[in-house]
Formats: structure tokens, C-alpha cells, sequence
């Protein structure tokens, strides 16, 4: 990002901060700019959560200037709204649908004043959320609704899921081209979350001719293909493009359907051509998910006064495309790790030592700090005999 991208926004930023400020003249003062996303998310005193999206109402705006006010008052007049009387149990609990995000989703810097949304893990890297679809807006659920509701977060989950399964049919939004299916919406339809039901993705398996592989590179777009190691690199580059392109990204995985009909991520053997190309998709989405991780919990590190350090996860990339994840430590500072492919030690005269994860994690034996998704290791100080088997474990990339 230029210095003048820093200092003047660019369109889409002006007409978010239009709407944030009159989001703060009809008194909602908790409030939280995506810009990947391109959606404002906000609360009230009350523990309520809701997001706003902003694509169609930016375009609406671009193709009649003047009407530009009047969609902007329509917006936050939507978020005046929630000092509505809370709508209970009853009334919610045929339009609650299981949304699938990624697992930093709603928690950037910015969010830490706001209620968190309840969620649980879904896949690697990605969480299951509920929203409450209403016809303007969507509300995700926290942890005060379910209580005020006076039901359990297992029964909201439950719920959630038997009305998408209700609706979940095959052919809406579905395109094919050769052997490959494409299912898109328009966002109301939750289609990413489908794989969370069991059995769903295995009961197409015809539609694309065998075993299935799936990637949803974004919220609002799934593409399923069978299961060919010499297909799948192309598949894979296709997906990240999108998931690069994207407002609401989602996804660089691949995934498939195990035994029992549950969507897993795909694995394939080390020697596999397709080796590479799946697991570059799976370092870029735990980058991207360790790294927005990373500036949330340094923020609130800082605002408690907690001297841990929290390690974002590098990667580096060949001229061939390969890539390999890297996280770092100085012995002596205590950090929370991501998981990566190596950890770069800090080792004499500021020499780094690459040390691939499975040792340095018999060598040092760092413990999972607890609660965190994705998960991380906790690891302060090495003697010095753990050190010179950290040395003698290093290899040379």
C-alpha cells in the first residue's frame, strides 16, 4: 500500500466512512470496517452483533450518484434497528443458518470492543458461525442472545443446520463445465456451508463422475470436481486466483468426503505430483489465518500489558511455486508459535537455524496455549544443551 492509499482513502473506503458515520448519528458507536470484506460490522450495548455488506448498495451508488444519500440512510437506518425489542426464541428459529468464515473472522484489531460472535471449529483454519437471516441483514449470534433465548449453544447449532439441510438442494446456482460443477449465490443461499452437513458432498458424488473434491475459494462460489492428482494442481491454482480476486475470500484448501460422509481436507502422499499444489493452498490460507491471528492477539497483548510475543507465520516461494512456511524464535523470548513447516532459531551472532517443525518439537516440547484457533505453542527459555540439538538438528533450505 502507497503512502497516498495511506493517507487519502480510495472510493470504496470514502463510502464506508460515509456510512460509519452515520451509523454513529443514529447512536451505534461500536463499530468495525472489513476492508477485505468490504462490510462493517456492529453492536450495541446489549450484546447484539450484525454486519453490514456492502458491495450492492457501492454499486448501486456508482450507477446513480444521486442516489448515493439516500442508499447510505437506508444502511444505517437498518442498523438503528437493533434497538428494535430483541426477537426471542420462537421467532428466530426457523431463519438461523450455520454461516462457514474463516477462523478470524470478526476478530481484527478493531473488534476487540465489540461482543464476539459464538462459534466452534469447522475445518482446518475455518469456523461455523450462526446468523439469524433476517430479510435486510444479517445478525450473527453471541453468547448473551443464546442466554436471553434461554437455550443451549448445541440446540442453536442444531437448529441452524436442520433449516440449511431443509434447503440445501443441489441444483441452485449449479453451472457445469466438463466435468466440473460450479455452484454460486448471491449470499443468501450459505452455500459454503452445505459441506458442513454430513453426507451432502458425498451424495453428488455422480454429478462430478467419482470421488469428490471441493474447493470454495469464496463465500459465494464452490467448485467440485472428481478426484484426478493430475487434475487437481490446475484446480488449485484456479481456486487461489479466485480466493485472491474475492471480497469475501474464504478458502486456498481442497477437500473431500471421508468414510462416514464428513468433509476433510484432502490429503494426498508426499510423492504425489499433486503433492505441492495441495499443500501450497493449505500454507497460504494458514498464513493468511496465523497472520491476522497474530496482529489480534498483539493488540490484545498490548492493551493488557503482556510482554509474550506473538509470531506471524512467513513464507517463502521458489520460482517453481513451491512455497514452505516459517515461524520464528529467539531463545529467551517467550512467544506463541504457529505451526509451520520449519522454525527459524535465533542461534550465535544472530544466525538463524532452520529446524523442521517435528523435531523442534521433541527437542523443545512447547505447550498448545489453550483456546486458540488456530492453535499455537507457548515456548519461553532453552538451555544450552537444547540448544546445541537445536544446531545439530538444522538443515539448510
Amino acid at each position: 500500500m502507497g503512502l497516498l492509499s495511506r493517507v487519502i482513502p480510495g472510493p470504496r473506503r470514502r463510502f464506508a466512512n460515509e456510512v460509519i458515520s452515520g451509523l454513529r448519528r443514529a447512536g451505534v458507536e461500536q463499530t468495525s470496517f472489513d476492508e477485505d470484506d468490504f462490510s462493517i460490522t456492529y453492536g450495541d450495548p446489549r450484546g447484539g452483533r450484525a454486519t453490514l455488506f456492502l458491495d450492492n448498495s457501492y454499486r448501486e451508488a456508482l450507477a446513480d450518484p444521486g442516489a448515493r444519500l439516500g442508499l447510505i440512510q437506508r444502511l444505517t437506518a437498518t442498523a438503528a434497528r437493533l434497538n428494535e425489542p430483541d426477537l426471542g426464541w420462537t421467532d428466530v428459529l426457523t431463519m438461523l443458518r450455520p454461516a462457514l468464515r474463516r477462523s478470524g473472522y470478526g476478530r481484527s484489531p478493531a473488534d476487540i470492543s465489540l461482543p464476539a460472535a459464538v462459534s466452534r471449529p469447522a475445518l482446518p483454519f475455518l469456523r461455523e458461525f450462526v446468523a439469524v437471516d433476517l430479510p435486510d441483514r444479517i445478525n450473527f449470534v453471541t453468547a448473551r442472545t443464546i442466554a436471553k433465548w434461554g437455550v443451549t449453544v448445541d440446540e442453536v447449532f442444531a437448529a441452524a443446520r436442520e433449516n440449511l439441510a431443509n434447503r440445501a438442494r443441489w441444483d441452485a446456482g449449479a453451472s457445469r463445465t466438463g466435468a466440473t460443477v460450479t455452484l454460486t449465490d448471491d449470499g443468501s443461499a450459505f452455500i459454503a456451508a452445505k459441506l458442513l452437513l454430513q453426507g451432502w458432498l458425498a451424495r453428488h458424488a455422480p454429478q462430478v463422475g467419482g470421488a469428490p473434491v471441493v474447493v470454495i475459494p469464496a463465500r459465494d462460489t464452490m467448485v467440485l470436481a472428481a478426484r484426478s492428482e493430475d487434475d487437481l494442481p490446475r484446480l488449485l491454482e484456479l481456486a487461489e486466483a479466485d480466493y485472491r480476486a474475492s471480497p469475501r475470500p474464504l478458502s486456498t484448501m481442497a477437500y473431500t468426503v471421508d468414510d462416514h460422509g464428513f468433509v476433510v481436507p484432502l490429503a494426498v502422499e508426499r510423492d504425489s505430483a499433486a503433492w505441492p499444489a495441495v499443500h501450497r493452498g493449505q500454507t497460504i490460507l494458514a498464513a493468511d489465518e496465523y497472520n491476522a491471528q497474530c496482529d489480534f492477539l498483539s493488540a490484545c497483548h498490548e492493551a493488557a500489558g503482556i510482554e509474550t510475543h506473538v509470531g506471524p507465520l512467513y513464507v517463502r516461494e521458489s520460482d517453481d511455486r513451491a512455497i514452505t512456511s516459517m515461524a520464528a524464535w529467539a531463545p529467551g523470548e517467550p512467544t506463541w508459535l504457529p505451526v509451520a513447516d520449519y522454525v527459524a532459531v535465533t542461534g550465535e551472532r544472530g544466525a538463524h537455524l532452520a529446524v523442521p517443525w517435528e523435531r523442534f518439537i521433541d527437542l523443545v516440547g512447547p505447550t498448545p496455549v489453550p483456546d486458540l484457533d488456530p492453535v499455537r505453542y507457548a515456548v519461553n527459555d532453552a538451555d544450552s544443551g537444547i540448544c546445541s540439538r537445536l544446531r545439530a538438528a538444522a538443515i539448510k533450505l
